[in-house]
Parts: C-alpha cells; sequence; structure tokens
C-alpha cells in the first residue's frame, strides 16, 4: 500500500465512522429529553413487543403452512 493510498483509507475509514456515530446519535435523539417530538420509550417498547409477538405467530403459521405443502 503506497502512503497515498493509506491516507485516502484513513479518510474514508474516518468519514465512515463520522457517519456511523451520526446515525447513532439520530437514533438516540428520538428518545433524548430534551427532543420536543421525543419519542415515548415505554409505548415504543410495548409496539414493539406486540410486533415481535404478531410475527412470531406470522411465522409459526407460516412454518405449518409450509409443512403441509411438502407433505
Amino acid at each position: 500500500m503506497t502512503e497515498k493510498e493509506w491516507f485516502e483509507n484513513k479518510e474514508t475509514d474516518m468519514i465512515n465512522d463520522i457517519i456511523s456515530i451520526s446515525t447513532i446519535m439520530d437514533d438516540y435523539w428520538r428518545f433524548h429529553p430534551n427532543n420536543p417530538q421525543k419519542i415515548d420509550l415505554v409505548n415504543e417498547y410495548e409496539s414493539l413487543e406486540k410486533l415481535k409477538s404478531d410475527t412470531e405467530a406470522e411465522l409459526e403459521k407460516f412454518r405449518k403452512e409450509r409443512k403441509q405443502n411438502k407433505e
């Protein structure tokens, strides 16, 4: 690797780090107390629990249907 390539890779790595950090910050801001449109974390968690449960039930139904179609 040339010195030029090393610097180009280092720059790319730092830009990718900034993008990753910004994405995390955006996610956290959704729930931050200083955000006037913050999401209620308790309600959001409850919604995700229901979505997970519904998706698990849908998966189980899909697996049963697939098993029946194989027979």
